[in-house]
């Protein structure tokens, strides 16, 4: 039986920058902590990979991304997961938990509100998967993008499994990462057949998503948001603290500008939250204080 050909997925799932001038703080991480019985993860092939991709992001002169612990323990989570249950996917599907991967970063405690993620499954070694990364238009996006700062990587399985998820924001305990010269060979992976042959692989499938244009204020104690250039969209918006919603709304956007009020359903206090958007398979996380 031929093994099945390498595939990867990408997402830019999460462009915001923070509402107002105070940075929002770190969550603590929860349900963060990979079960010791999945598949251990492959340190020696994520550093691999962070020096390919520090070394391309070099030679193009951007800046080479920092390690962020918080990134890492993201991709780390999501590569043992798709490992144990032999899936591919950003959101993450029950159990232990089920949540999107917005829902994962943030749960894992990274503390910046615009970031990004590329996986694959099926690539052999780490020069094949950051060659299939770059080969496609949105995972090279999330590679090349000049406002990220830090990174995270973990491989883990047999067929192994990638994740890389990326920042704007290099956080607390990160370090400096290797850069590896060298181009990147533009061959594709192949994947080999039972007796030994090998197969080229068919273009791997993206998904690609364009930025949700949301700004959200506060107004005492009640929270509306603006949405831009999403005319005919199902929109919906919910305002999230540690685990819990605090209002919500969804909307069909009947014009390129529409102005939503979200529906209360607990008493908001002082703090810090998140509002969570999304239209279709996009979704846009943001920091919103209420003082």
């Amino acid at each position: 039986m031929a093994r099945r050909p390498p595939a990867i997925l990408a997402a830019l799932l999460c462009c915001a920058a923070a509402i107002v001038a105070s940075p929002a703080t770190a969550a603590p991480a929860t349900n963060c902590s990979p079960d010791s019985s999945w598949p251990a993860a492959r340190s020696d092939l994520a550093t691999q990979v962070i020096g390919l991709i520090n070394g391309h992001r070099v030679a193009l002169g951007l800046q080479p991304l920092q390690i962020s612990p918080t990134l890492t323990a993201a991709a780390t989570w999501k590569a043992r997961h798709m490992a144990q249950y032999g899936y591919m996917d950003h959101d993450d599907p029950g159990p232990p938990i089920a949540r999107t991967a917005g829902e994962r970063i943030a749960d894992c405690g990274y503390p910046g509100a615009e970031w990004g993620e590329n996986i694959a499954e099926g690539y052999r070694t780490a020069q094949e998967v950051v060659a299939g990364w770059l080969a496609s238009d949105g995972h090279r996006a999330n590679i090349e993008n000049p406002d990220y700062r830090a990174t995270g990587v973990a491989a883990a399985g047999s067929p192994l499994y990638w994740s890389q998820t990326f920042g704007s924001t290099v956080d607390a305990g990160a370090l400096p990462a290797p850069i590896a010269p060298g181009p990147i060979a533009a061959t594709e992976p192949v994947s080999a057949t039972a007796g030994g042959s090998a197969a080229s692989s068919p273009q791997p499938a993206v998904t690609t998503v364009r930025t949700l244009h949301v700004h959200c204020s506060v107004r005492g104690r009640r929270v509306a948001c603006r949405v831009r250039d999403e005319r005919g969209a199902l929109v919906r918006l919910s305002l999230r603290r540690r685990g819990l919603t605090f209002a919500r709304a969804s909307m069909r956007a009947r014009s390129d500008l529409v102005r939503v009020a979200l529906r209360p359903m607990r008493r908001l206090r002082a703090g810090h939250y998140a509002v969570v958007a999304r239209a279709g398979s996009r979704e846009r996380r943001m920091a919103l204080v209420v003082r």
